[in-house]
C-alpha cells in the first residue's frame, strides 16, 4: 500500500486523569505501509508537456536567383521520412533523416558522409540498385531519378540543396515562419526562416525553486499529473545548472519593481532552475501536446514500517506518545516511538508493536 501526501499536524489525544478516556469500540489495525510524500507544490512548481525534443528553426539554404515562395503545405501534424514539409515553387521539400545537412550539390563521383546519409534514407524509402556507402555513382543518381520523378521534381539524378531538410527523425511543424506569397533569399541568395518542428516525443520541463534542488537527482522517478489522464510516472533527465529569476507578475506593485534592481521585484530565494523529465509511456499523456500539468517530487520516503491512524497515539503523562493495544476484551497500553506522519497517519515502533496488532481509537 502507498500513500501521499503533506506531513500531518494532527495533535495526539491526552491519556491518563486528565482525559478521562476508557477503551471503545472504535478500533485500528497495525498495517505495513510504504510512504512516499511529495514535495508540496506552489504555483510556480507547476510544469508543462511540451512536444519538444529537439527545436530547430529550418534556414534554407537558396544558391541561385530569388525564388518565390507561392504556398506552404499544410502537413498533418508529424511529418516523416520522404514526406514533404512545405512546397517551394510549388515543389515539394521532404524530411530526411540524419545529422548532417546537405550543403552542396550531390552528384556522380562525389563522395563523403552525406552521400551516405542519402543512400541510406533512398533504401529505406524502398529505392534499389546502388550500394550504400559513401560514393555517389551512376546507379545513385539512377535511384535518385526515380525518386525525383515521384516527387515531381527535375529528374536530373543530382541532389541541390533546397530540395531536401534534414531531421532527426519524424517531426512535428509547430510553426510556419513564412507566408504564403513571401519572397525568401534575395539576387545573390541567402538564407531565410521558413518553418520551425520540434521531435514527436513529449516531455515535462519544470522550473524548480534553488533551494529544492537536491530532489531533482537524475534518473529519479517523479509523478506527473495531467488533466484528464490521471498520474503516470517520469524519470529525470536533466537538471539545469543555470538558476534563473522568475519573469516580474503584472500584478507587482510599482514600488516592489522599483526597488528591486533592473525594475523587477525577483530575488535570489525566487531564482528557479529547469528540470526535464522523460515519459516512457507517451499513451499516458493523452492526446495533448501541451498543458500544465503537476509533478510530485518524492522528498521523503519510507519503506516497509508499521503504521496507524494518527487518532490512536496517547500522550503518555511521564511525556512521549503511546498506543492503546486491545486484546480480546482487554486493553494495554504501550509506549512507541512515532515517525514519519502522512494522510492521517503515523509510523510507529516499540515493544509488542507488530503487524495486525489491534489498537483503540476514539469514537
Amino acid at each position: 500500500m502507498s500513500a501521499g501526501g503533506r506531513i500531518s499536524s494532527e495533535k495526539p489525544r491526552g491519556y491518563g486523569p486528565a482525559a478521562g478516556r476508557r477503551p471503545g469500540p472504535w478500533r485500528a489495525i497495525i498495517d505495513r505501509v510504504k510512504w512516499r510524500i511529495p514535495l508540496p507544490q506552489d504555483g510556480a512548481q507547476r510544469t508543462l508537456v511540451l512536444a519538444i525534443v529537439t527545436s530547430v528553426i529550418f534556414h534554407l539554404l537558396l544558391l541561385g536567383p530569388l525564388f518565390v515562395f507561392p504556398g506552404l503545405l499544410l502537413p498533418p501534424t508529424y511529418v516523416k521520412r520522404g514526406e514533404p514539409l512545405f512546397k517551394l515553387d510549388e515543389r515539394p521539400v521532404v524530411a530526411l533523416y540524419g545529422s548532417l545537412p546537405l550543403y552542396r550539390t550531390l552528384r556522380v563521383g562525389v563522395e563523403g558522409t552525406d552521400v551516405k546519409q542519402f543512400e541510406k534514407n533512398l533504401s529505406k524509402l524502398g529505392y534499389t540498385g546502388f550500394t550504400v556507402d559513401d560514393t555517389y555513382t551512376a546507379a545513385t543518381a539512377l535511384a535518385a531519378r526515380s525518386w525525383q520523378a515521384d516527387l515531381g521534381l527535375p529528374q536530373t539524378g543530382a541532389v541541390e540543396p533546397g530540395q531536401l531538410v534534414v531531421t532527426p527523425g519524424a517531426v512535428r511543424v509547430a510553426e510556419h515562419t513564412a507566408r504564403v506569397g513571401d519572397r525568401i533569399g534575395g539576387d545573390i541568395g541567402g538564407g531565410a526562416s521558413v518553418l520551425s518542428y520540434t521531435g514527436r516525443t513529449r516531455l515535462v520541463t519544470v522550473e524548480l525553486a534553488v533551494a529544492d534542488q537536491a530532489l531533482a537527482a537524475k534518473s529519479r522517478t517523479v509523478t506527473v499529473t495531467v488533466p484528464g489522464q490521471g498520474p503516470v510516472k517520469g524519470k529525470i533527465s536533466q537538471v539545469g545548472t543555470v538558476a534563473t529569476a522568475p519573469e516580474p507578475t503584472s500584478n507587482a506593485s510599482g514600488d516592489q519593481a522599483s526597488n528591486a534592481p533592473g525594475g523587477s521585484s525577483s530575488t535570489a530565494s525566487d531564482a528557479r532552475i529547469r528540470v526535464t523529465v522523460t515519459i516512457a509511456d507517451q499513451k499516458k499523456l493523452g492526446s495533448l501536446d501541451a498543458a500544465p500539468v503537476d509533478v510530485d517530487f518524492v522528498s521523503e520516503e519510507r519503506k516497509d514500517v508499521l503504521a496507524v491512524p494518527v487518532a490512536a497515539l496517547l500522550a503518555l503523562p511521564k511525556g512521549g506518545y503511546g498506543v492503546e493495544i486491545v486484546e480480546g476484551g482487554a486493553t494495554r497500553i504501550v509506549a512507541v516511538r512515532t515517525g514519519m506522519f502522512a494522510a492521517g497517519r503515523v509510523e510507529i515502533s516499540g515493544d509488542g508493536i507488530a503487524e495486525g496488532v489491534t489498537v483503540g481509537v476514539p469514537k
